[in-house]
Parts: structure tokens; sequence; C-alpha cells
């Protein structure tokens, strides 16, 4: 972490503080923020609140990190779309991927996972640069998938994914992608029903492992798509990172995510707003799933695979659901550990994000209720400061 100098301390003031390690929330607590940093944290008395050179009182809401969406997509649809998927001009589509990042941030998501966009990388760039605002972000760019394998289901062509079939077509697609911009290699494992019930899977573990090694040895991590016992089973095998989705597998396969210490990113929104009573019934297995994992001890990191457009998806307006929808199974503490601390490590990020801890970035949001009580408030995040920068205000 930061060793950080001194200069203009600001002392952010709350009722209450959750500092995202799931420790007990502290009490007329303060955030002393110096430069982009974080200089200290606990309560406003023992941290020397009154020293600071500029104050913000939001008592009594509560301060917590910034929140962290672990798996989007910012495609830049319009609501107008009829197809469902990324259409119209890139130009366009860039344009409202810029949109969609100020939308995220003022919700409160101060850094978020793109999994899989044309638009991704060239977006996280402007961001990184100042151009515009928006989440701190790890972009996918184009998807790597084997030939008829997800995404590809409708002889469409999907402008977000690169086909690939065979060892050697696999890392040539993914060094293709690294060096394009990618600072994370998506990979379709599985296709078929798209729902819980599980996909059968698309690559072998020899192709799985060719292609992580690729990306490790670009120090880039390996995100997969996979849903079915197979399809996972062979994607830990091969050496990824994060799971996406990860539905219907076996206790066996579950130990292996646990014992490899992989993340597992469960994804509950999109299915939670499908009413038909197909999506009732998946996302009822979903959340058994989620269940089995939690219990079992497995890294969960919060993302909703949001897209943007989908009645409910749209990005910044309901991405803080998921908080609650994982609060279904698990205790609240625990949810928001998910998209906070553990978030962060899924994106290798955790020296810098994450937690409010001395030394990282001095991303703080404010909720005007102990979000321990109630996770329907961080749908309405009251501020928003993102490396010392405030962004939105009560």
């Amino acid at each position: 972490m930061a060793v950080i100098e001194m200069g203009h301390r600001i002392a952010i003031l709350g009722g209450g503080l959750f500092d995202g390690t799931g420790a007990d929330l502290i009490q007329d607590a303060a955030v002393i923020v110096n430069g982009d940093r974080i200089e200290a944290v606990g309560g406003a008395v023992d941290v020397g609140a009154e020293t600071a050179d500029e104050t913000i009182d939001l008592r009594p809401c509560t301060l917590l990190p910034g929140l962290i969406d672990a798996h989007v997509h910012l495609w830049g649809r319009s609501p107008r779309d009829r197809m469902p998927w990324a259409t119209g001009p890139i130009e366009y589509r860039a344009l409202r991927t810029a949109g969609e990042a100020n939308s995220l941030l003022e919700a409160g998501f101060t850094a978020v996972r793109d999994l899989g966009s044309q638009t991704s990388v060239s977006l996280k760039k402007a961001i990184d640069e100042g151009i515009v605002p928006g989440p701190r972000m790890i972009a996918a760019g184009m998807a790597v998938a084997r030939t008829r394998g997800p995404w590809f289901a409708i002889d469409r062509s999907w402008r977000w994914v690169r086909p690939a079939d065979g060892v050697d077509a696999c890392i040539r697609a993914v060094q293709q992608s690294l060096l394009e911009g990618s600072s994370l290699l998506k990979i379709g494992a599985s296709a078929g029903v798209d729902s819980a019930w599980g996909e059968i899977p698309t690559y072998s573990i020899d192709e799985v492992r060719a292609m992580t090694e690729v990306a490790r040895a670009w120090g880039v991590q390996t995100a997969v798509h996979a849903m079915g016992d197979e399809a996972v089973r062979r994607s830990v095998l091969g050496g990824v990172d994060t799971v996406e989705h990860g539905y219907n597998i076996t206790p066996d396969t579950l130990n292996l995510i646990v014992e490899r210490r992989v993340f597992l990113v469960p994804t509950l929104r999109i299915r939670h707003n499908d009413a038909s009573e197909w999506g009732k019934e998946t996302f009822k297995v979903q959340l058994e799933s989620l269940k089995r994992a939690h219990e079992a001890g497995a890294r969960l990191a919060l993302g909703t695979d949001s897209t943007g457009a989908e009645e409910g998806s749209v990005h910044g307006h309901g991405n803080a659901i998921e908080f609650k929808l994982m609060g279904e199974v698990m205790e609240p503490r625990d949810a928001l550990v998910a998209g906070m601390k553990t978030a962060a490590e899924a994106m290798g990020l955790e020296d810098d994000i994450g937690t409010l801890e001395a030394g990282k970035y001095a991303d703080v949001v404010a909720v005007r209720d102990d979000p321990l009580k109630n996770l329907d408030v961080l749908q309405h995040v009251e501020f928003v400061m993102q490396g010392g920068k405030v962004i939105k205000r009560p």
C-alpha cells in the first residue's frame, strides 16, 4: 500500500462505519483522507478528526467502502434496441457506456469488472486518464469461446466474442485479446440452455489450461462463464481464477473450488428479474446453489451480470439489489463483504480497494441506515467519494 505524505486532510464523520472486512460497526466514526488515500479509520476521537483541515459531517449516516460489482457488461445498449444483445454503431455505444459508467459511480459503485464488451477496454483507458468519470475498471474486452459455443447459439455474429477451437487457436485468441488491452481474460466454457439447470462443457481441461497460462504470463486473471458440473470442474482444473455463475455442481466440484480458493460470482439479479415460471424456478436453483457454496466456505464475490438495457437491469439503477438477494441465504455482513473485500480480491485489487483501511484509496460511500439491519439502503447511496474526490453529496 502507498505511503501517505502529509497534505490536505479531510475528516469524514459518520454515525457508524462498516469497514468491509466483516468486523462490527464502529460507532461515532471517522475516515481521515489525505490526498487520494486513507490516512486513518476508527472512532472520530481516536483518529483525531478534530485536527483535520476540512470536515464532511455525514452523521447519522453509516460509512462504507465503495461498492464493487464484479460482473457487468458495459455494452452501451439503448433501451430502444429490439435485438437482445449489443447492436448499433460502436461509436454510439461507446458514448452510451460513458454515461453508464457515470451512473454506476454515482450509485456508489467505485469499481467494476467488465466481463466482455467491445467498448470496455477503451472506456477503462478513458476513465484511467480522467477523461470521463466512472468506476475503477478491470476490462475483459473480447471474450474467447468455442465456435457454436456460448453466445453463438442462434447463428449471430457476436461482436464481443472471439471464436477459438483447439489449443493453438485458443492461445492465439487470448494473445490477441491481451494485445488489444484486455486486463482480464474471459472464457466461455459451457453452452446450451442458458439457465441455472446447467449447460454442457465446450472446452477441455487442456484448452482451458493453455489459455489461463498465457493470461497468467501476462499478469492477467481469468474468469470463466461456466454452468453445470463438468464445465465448472474442467475450468477449475484448468486454472481459472473466478467462476461466473457456477450453478448445478456436485459437492466434489464445490470442494474443488474451495480447496483451490477459486472465487465464485453467483450473479443473481438477472434471473431474479425474470417473472416467468421458468425464471422463478431457475432463480430458486441459484439461491440453493449459493447457499451450499456459502456453507462450504467458497470465496463469494458480488456480481450482477447487468447489461444495461433489460427491464430492471439499467446500470446504476438497481445493481445494489444484489446485496439483498445474496442476503436471502447469508447474514447481511457476509453479503456486504462479498461486494467489498472479496470482490476486490477477485479483481486482484485488494491492496488498494475493498475495505476502509489506512493506505488504501479513499473510496467511501455513505447510506442513511445501518446496512447490517437493512440491505435495501444500499440502493439509495447518499454520498460517494472516489480517490479522495467527492462525486456525490447528500
